[in-house]
């Protein structure tokens, strides 16, 4: 696996250490949820193909006309056996190809779909605008067209991301828990789930001398997931807002893992 030096230190956007304040500092009965900034529901539901793709390889996703992700159809896919589906988020001011070295090599070699959005600005729509908008609804559509041409094991759909895509990965996670049975946050600085669905178990990590999302952050979320008894499987690690290889191996084996 390559390791995770594309990844920017400062690639988190300030509106990210925004939400963390206004999370820690909210009351009532889970600092999970924040209504505030919409519905973070997706319409999409998992099906059989319906257009079954022969297409291999990362294939570019687009929205009129311009670039809005990747996703990576490994050749080691098969049709005949339900592949496990990787949403992978990227951080503020980064691209798919930033992020999609954390999970390439091991999909390869395991047959995973990743689906690799692309945020319309520089960050995620929560971030930007405040408000779950543009960026749901081409996750909602672009998961529709997955669905369509590939078979996906329902039971291995999960969300993942770094710092900003962290989370957006908790916040959409949580929001739709009955379609991501997993999730995996390198990183996050906060979550702004609009509800509570499902029960998806979830994989954290975390410098401890992270200079842009400080770790106590971090250890928050954690308690607060656990607080409202989600599995949570946690990794402190010596370094900075980076993901190392050995994270991003354990991270990638929980999201693609048989069904807990």
């Amino acid at each position: 696996m390559r390791t995770s030096r594309t990844l920017s230190r400062r690639g988190s956007s300030a509106a990210f250490r925004v939400l963390l304040v206004a999370l820690v500092g909210c009351g009532g009965p889970t600092q999970l949820v924040d209504t505030s900034f919409g519905s973070a529901r997706l319409a999409v539901r998992h099906g059989e193909p319906t257009e079954p793709s022969a297409s291999r390889g990362e294939l570019l996703l687009e929205e009129e006309g311009k670039e809005r992700g990747v996703l990576l159809v490994p050749e080691s896919y098969s049709p005949g056996s339900p592949a496990a589906l990787i949403v992978l988020l990227h951080g503020a001011g980064r691209a798919p190809e930033n992020v999609l070295p954390l999970m390439s090599d091991e999909a390869h070699a395991t047959g995973t779909l990743v689906l690799a959005p692309k945020s319309v600005a520089r960050s995620w729509d929560l971030f930007a605008v405040r408000q779950y908008g543009a960026d749901l609804a081409f996750l909602d559509a672009t998961l529709a067209r997955v669905f369509r041409e590939y078979s996906v094991d329902p039971e291995r759909i999960t969300i993942s991301g770094f710092s900003d895509g962290a989370t957006y990965a908790l916040s959409v996670g949580l929001s739709n828990g009955d379609l991501f049975r997993r999730i995996a946050a390198f990183s996050a600085g906060g979550v702004a789930a609009s509800e509570l669905q499902g029960r998806p178990a979830v994989f954290i990590s975390h410098g401890t001398l992270d200079p842009v999302l400080p770790v106590d952050g971090g250890r928050f979320i954690v308690e607060e997931l656990r607080d409202e008894d989600y599995v949570v499987d946690y990794r402190e690690f010596a370094g900075v807002h980076t993901v190392p290889e050995d994270i991003a191996r354990a991270g990638f084996d929980f999201l693609t893992g048989p069904p807990p």
